[in-house]
């Protein structure tokens, strides 16, 4: 980089500069007393999401692996609220399930890949499988686990199989992220459509794609062909914000509104309180100003990039935001 570009990246770094790790921590710590956030991680390989880490102080963690590969790489962390990780494989029902081992971890599944799909795709072979185990899996709603509000779910696959044994958590639970396809990656599995009619029986809205994934034919470059997705479901503020949800609820829902930078969800809810809990709110509602700032700033920046790419053509624009 000469040192004319290399002034120019300085100059905008220092214009988009933020410690965004030290306003989440202010924001929260601002909130009325509580006893944290229990997040579900359901395939915990290689950690929690990354948009999770500046909340972990206040998170309640609960991680499960059933593949002792990736298990074994699982460490404890001292900056959680709580933090518990487990050999466990979960499923629709308390059973004995079979997981094929494919050559990456990553990409095991109770399903067997599809080979007719993947062979078309570059770096087919890290779905061979080399073996399988058999593990007795759980449902949800049989674990010792009071009230998760936000259930993260990537288990290539089998989410909806997981959730269908989680009916009575889904009953409360704020939010959920979850892996879907949208073209069988594996033999026989749901696809993103079937998953979305499972969850309306429990007043959980599709949301937003928070991350894609496409691939090409000759090579992974993230275009292409679109495959599988992160998808955000949520209750919404309407039925997040009624009498009968706790104070503990209310303010979990609008941590998990802040980790996905939901800032229209988060006016809305507030719209919604009673003017006793606004007041009690007061500091937390100035100390998420700089956070909301932020993403304003970076979704400028979307629109102005956008602007620029479309002098090489109508087809191009940016996704800076997700």
């Amino acid at each position: 980089m000469n040192k004319r570009n290399l002034k120019l990246a300085k100059f905008f770094l220092k214009i988009f500069e933020f410690n965004e790790k030290k306003h989440i921590r202010k924001s929260l710590n601002s909130l009325p007393m509580n006893a944290g956030l229990c997040l579900m991680d359901i395939g915990a390989a290689e950690g929690i999401e990354k948009r999770w880490e500046a909340f972990s102080f206040d998170l309640n963690y609960y991680g499960f692996e059933p593949d002792k590969r990736s298990f074994d790489k699982l460490k404890p962390n001292k900056e959680f609220k709580s933090f518990k990780i487990f050999q466990t494989a979960l499923w629709s029902e308390d059973k004995e399930i079979e997981i094929f081992l494919c050559k990456d971890p990553l990409t095991s599944s109770f399903y067997k890949p599809n080979r007719d799909l993947l062979d078309k795709f570059p770096i087919p072979n890290r779905f061979d499988i080399e073996g399988s185990a058999v593990f007795n899996a759980k449902k949800i709603d049989n674990l010792q686990i009071n009230n998760p509000h936000f259930i993260k779910i990537d288990i290539q696959g089998g989410e909806l199989e997981v959730l269908k044994g989680a009916k009575k958590n889904l009953k409360k639970t704020l939010g959920l992220e979850l892996e879907v396809e949208f073209i069988k990656m594996y033999e026989s599995q749901p696809l993103f459509g079937d998953v979305c009619k499972f969850l309306e029986d429990f007043d959980l809205e599709f949301i937003d794609f928070v991350g894609t994934r496409r691939w090409l034919r000759k090579e992974h470059l993230d275009i292409g062909q679109y495959i599988f997705a992160d998808a955000l479901f949520l209750k919404s503020p309407e039925k997040v914000l009624n009498k009968d949800s706790s104070l503990e609820d209310i303010l979990n829902y609008l941590k998990i509104l802040l980790v996905y930078r939901r800032f229209d969800l988060l006016e809305k809810s507030i719209e919604l309180m009673d003017d006793e809990l606004k007041s009690a709110l007061n500091k937390f509602l100035k100390s998420i100003k700089p956070l909301k700032k932020n993403f304003n700033r970076i979704h400028f920046l979307n629109k102005f990039l956008t602007k620029f790419f479309r002098f090489f053509g109508v087809n191009y624009k940016s996704h800076l935001i997700y």
